[in-house]
């Protein structure tokens, strides 16, 4: 009777390995699995924040280059106008010399 008995709780211990083992199995798989899981999340959010990063970028360089561009236009303009103001002063510089040239002032 005493082998009966010990071949039963042999049984058992066995049985109780066997759960123990498919338990350690389940769990290394549910960690491997939430593992892939978070590696997979990681790269996409890695992905999604470059691209938001050189959408950005692309925004900052466009912003700068309008403000240069704006800038350019502005300086370009206040060139033309000095130059203009130096035309109409020369203009007037040599209407002014003739007309003294032609008065007692221009004769001295």
């Amino acid at each position: 009777m005493a082998t009966h008995i010990l071949d039963e709780i042999f049984t058992y211990e066995k049985e109780a390995q066997e759960i123990v083992d498919n338990a350690n199995k389940s769990i290394q798989e549910s960690y491997n699995h939430a593992k892939a899981t978070g590696i997979r999340e990681l790269s996409e959010s890695l992905v999604l924040m470059r691209k938001h990063r050189e959408q950005a970028i692309e925004k900052a360089q466009k912003e700068s280059d309008e403000i240069i561009t704006a800038l350019e236009q502005t300086l370009q303009k206040k060139g033309d106008s000095d130059a203009k103001m130096r035309e109409k002063a020369k203009h007037v510089a040599k209407k002014m010399a003739s007309i003294v040239m032609k008065t007692d002032l221009g004769a001295t």
